[in-house]
């Protein structure tokens, strides 16, 4: 199992009904999720004359295969960050635990896999929102 952590976040509308919607389509492909509670915020990053968000993170377990999960959080509507953590242990060779350039391009080379991952999944494909539909199918 691949342990997962999703941002989520509403400033449109019924922002709490928003949210537990999207929270709704996430066990057909999460187990045991958790969720934080909802924190009221001022928008970061863009025009300060937007409506307030509402945001909370819901952590959990899949065992989806990467490409399945950027599908799966894509159609549900998800269009948020998506990233890749390399947690393990450095390996030994030759008797002598392998140095930090060995993390490092292992580093790149699983941020390289994970965007063409994301790249090909989001590419060309428009952004299928969450509809009862879709949950239901999901």
């Amino acid at each position: 199992m691949t342990k997962v952590a999703i941002a989520l976040g509403s400033n449109l509308g019924d922002r709490e009904a928003n949210l537990e919607f999207g929270l709704s389509a996430l066990p057909g492909f999460i187990t045991n999720l958790r969720q934080s509670s909802w924190h009221d915020t001022t928008p970061l990053g863009v025009s300060l004359d937007q409506p307030r968000y509402l945001n909370g993170v819901v952590t959990g377990e899949t065992n989806q295969y990467y490409r399945d999960f950027a599908r799966a959080m894509h159609q549900i509507g998800y269009d948020g960050y998506i990233s890749y953590e390399l947690c393990h242990q450095l390996p030994v060779v030759n008797g002598e635990t392998v140095g930090i350039e060995f993390a490092h391009k292992n580093a790149q080379l699983a941020a390289e896999f994970m965007r063409e991952i994301i790249k090909s999944e989001y590419r060309n494909k428009p952004g299928t929102r969450a509809t009862p539909e879709l949950v239901a199918a999901a």
